[in-house]
C-alpha cells in the first residue's frame, strides 16, 4: 500500500503503474485539501495503490484528471 504522495515514475513501471496524473488533476488537488497530492507526471494512485485499467481509469482518462504513460 502506498503511503507517501507523489509516487515517481521511476517507482513502477508501466505495467504495475499505467496512468500518470496531468496537470489539470494537480490543479484540482490543490483546491481541495482533503485530496492527496497529484503532482503533474507523477503515478495516479486510488485506494493506496496505482491506477489500474477498469471504470475509474476511463472516467479520470475522460475527465482529464489522467493520461496512460
Amino acid at each position: 500500500m502506498i503511503k507517501e504522495y507523489p509516487v515517481n515514475v521511476n517507482d513502477y513501471t508501466k505495467e504495475e503503474a499505467p496512468y500518470i496524473y496531468t496537470k489539470y488533476a494537480e490543479e484540482y488537488a490543490k483546491e481541495r485539501p482533503r485530496l492527496e497530492p497529484r503532482t503533474a507526471g507523477t503515478i495516479a494512485c486510488f485506494a493506496g495503490q496505482p491506477l489500474q485499467h477498469g471504470i475509474t481509469a476511463k472516467a479520470w482518462t475522460e475527465a482529464g484528471f489522467v493520461v496512460e504513460r
